[in-house]
C-alpha cells in the first residue's frame, strides 16, 4: 500500500487536519460566484439587531403618523370605527 501520509500528518494529525479543513474553505470562498457574494453581502446587512431595530422604529413612527392623519385610535375609542376614505 502506497497511502502514506505526509510527516507532518504523522507528528500532529489533529492539527494537520485543520490546516487541510481551512485551506478547502478557503477555496471554496475563493470560488464563489458574484451572486454569492452579493447574498453573502445583504445577509450580513439584514441579519443584524440594527437593522431589525432601525425597521422597527420606521414602522412605529409611520404607525403613528398615519394615526395622527386619520385621527382613528383605537385604544382611546376615538371613534367606533375607522374613517371612510373617498
Amino acid at each position: 500500500m502506497d497511502n502514506a501520509l505526509p510527516r507532518r500528518a504523522a507528528e500532529n494529525p489533529t492539527q494537520y487536519n485543520i490546516e487541510a479543513i481551512a485551506k478547502l474553505e478557503h477555496d471554496a470562498l475563493e470560488r464563489r460566484t458574484p451572486t454569492e457574494r452579493l447574498s453573502d453581502v445583504m445577509t450580513k446587512l439584514v441579519g443584524n439587531l440594527g437593522f431589525l431595530l432601525a425597521h422597527l422604529i420606521l414602522i412605529v413612527c409611520w404607525s403613528l403618523l398615519r394615526i395622527g392623519a386619520s385621527g382613528y385610535l383605537v385604544a382611546a375609542g376615538a371613534r367606533s370605527s375607522p374613517p371612510q376614505w373617498k
